[in-house]
């Protein structure tokens, strides 16, 4: 029976290889869709757009912080920053 201490070291390098195909593909889709509000993907991979009304309209933008605050790569900020301005200001809800 393996340690606790040699799983956790296979299970690090584990997900460390799996977050570098993740970074990899990420750091593509940031740049090549830093001025659309995306939603989804389609068949080819490609992001499908929406407006800034659509529910998931900041979860693009989330994303690419949240890489960004891991990798400190600033292609992500930009990216995150750029979704920020597509969204705009938030609306308030008046009848709340």
């Amino acid at each position: 029976m393996k340690s606790y201490k040699t799983l956790l070291k296979e299970n690090r390098a584990f997900a460390e290889a799996a977050f570098e195909k993740i970074h990899k593909k990420a750091l593509e889709m940031a740049k090549r869709s830093r001025n659309k509000l995306v939603y989804s993907v389609d068949e080819n991979g490609m992001h499908k757009e929406c407006d800034s009304t659509w529910w998931t309209s900041g979860f693009f933008g989330a994303m690419n912080y949240m890489l960004y605050a891991y990798t400190k790569d600033e292609e992500y900020l930009k990216t995150a920053r750029s979704q920020e301005k597509h969204i705009g200001p938030p609306v308030r809800n008046p009848s709340v």
